[in-house]
């Protein structure tokens, strides 16, 4: 039975918003570059509202779908654009699935990944990412596939841990999948991607079963504007692209004129996210590497990233100790059963540096107190 994370989140952050004093740990996506935002939504009314409004939005907004394009260095059919990557994960399952189909699907794992295929009555087994390196084991992924599994679902950066899978796992995952259901299609959800290396490709250049899911919202903190897109081959696309107008409609073409003119300029907000990321991870390492070394904790702060999801050495379940971190010092995590691991939380390291930095500090604090 599924459990609803994404309910319990939204509740507590409208109870708290605008509360004072509220050390809030939970986000997992970086903080709006605002100013930035502000210039290209200027940009965007000054040069090109008028143009945007006048052209056909149908079958998605054309200035968007081409910058998308141009990224990727595919061709604009093969993309899909969304109302955000949580509606491209459900598009995606009911244009693919069926109830009865057999979908393996990473553990821990983001709750929107399970529940698309869980709602339209898919037969579905994990395959666990072991801590603490939270690695795809190949005898494990071999254990649970079947000659007719129809999607194995992943994240890359992984959503709850950070951990990278290289182009060679990707690939190697490929080929294992394929060797057992010839037909699979396996999805990336690749919404924290831009936080990794720069080297790192799209899965879905590394093999045609391979689709790829990403948007503004994590590693740019865009959720205002709420972009999201699916990179596939033209027929899975095509597919995609029949529910995805029924869904979704034409969409606003103010809201994607806009996010063109973001994707045209992402590479400045990249350098500008992967600099806030490297200062605030070394905020974290200053706070919480001595739990690390005590013990207290365990699992190594992520390389890349902005979320970071240790275990807690003492406990078993956390639910408790998040909820005495919350009524007791105002600090928010997130607790680690919503993901399958009930010993570990999720801290989310994205957002405002001086915010970040008083609310770990008092986390570490706390756990000093409540843990030993």
């Amino acid at each position: 039975m599924l459990i609803d994370y994404l309910t319990w989140y939204k509740d507590i952050e409208v109870r708290l918003l605008c509360k004072p004093g509220i050390h809030f740990l939970m986000s997992s996506s970086v903080d709006e570059p605002t100013e930035m935002l502000r210039r290209d939504i200027d940009r965007f009314c000054r040069n090109d509202i008028s143009d945007h409004l006048r052209m056909s939005n149908a079958w998605g907004h054309v200035p968007l779908i081409e910058s998308i394009a141009a990224r990727y260095e595919i061709a604009a059919d093969r993309i899909v654009t969304t109302n955000g990557v949580s509606n491209a994960i459900y598009i995606l399952c009911g244009a693919l699935l069926l109830a009865g189909d057999h979908v393996v699907i990473e553990s821990p794992a983001y709750e929107p990944l399970v529940a698309a295929p869980d709602f339209i009555g898919c037969e579905i087994d994990s395959i666990r990412r072991r801590p603490p390196e939270f690695r795809i084991d190949a005898d494990d992924l071999e254990s649970v596939l079947k000659p007719n599994s129809k999607l194995l679902i992943l994240s890359n950066l992984h959503n709850p841990s950070g951990s990278l899978m290289s182009d060679d796992d990707l690939r190697d995952i490929a080929s294992l999948a394929q060797s057992v259901s010839p037909k699979i299609t396996i999805v990336v959800d690749e919404i924290y991607h831009d936080l990794g290396p720069r080297e790192c490709k799209h899965a879905v250049s590394l093999n045609d079963c391979f689709v790829s899911l990403d948007g503004l919202t994590k590693v740019y903190g865009l959720g205002s504007i709420h972009t999201g897109w699916i990179v596939a081959q033209s027929e899975v696309a095509s597919k995609v692209r029949n529910l995805q107008v029924i869904v979704e409609g034409s969409g606003s073409k103010v809201n994607d004129g806009i996010a063109s003119v973001v994707v045209d300029n992402l590479d400045e907000y990249r350098d500008r996210s992967i600099g806030h990321v490297a200062k605030n991870r070394e905020l974290l390492t200053t706070h919480l590497g001595p739990l690390i070394d005590e013990g207290l904790l365990s699992g190594a702060i992520p390389e890349f990233g902005c979320i970071y999801f240790p275990r807690i050495r003492s406990l078993n379940n956390t639910d408790s100790f998040v909820d005495e971190l919350a009524s007791r010092h105002n600090i928010y995590v997130v607790p680690g059963r919503f993901f399958g691991e009930p010993s570990h939380i999720r801290i989310g390291f994205g957002g405002e540096s001086e915010r970040l930095d008083a609310g770990v500090a008092k986390l570490a604090e706390a756990m000093g107190r409540l843990l030993t």
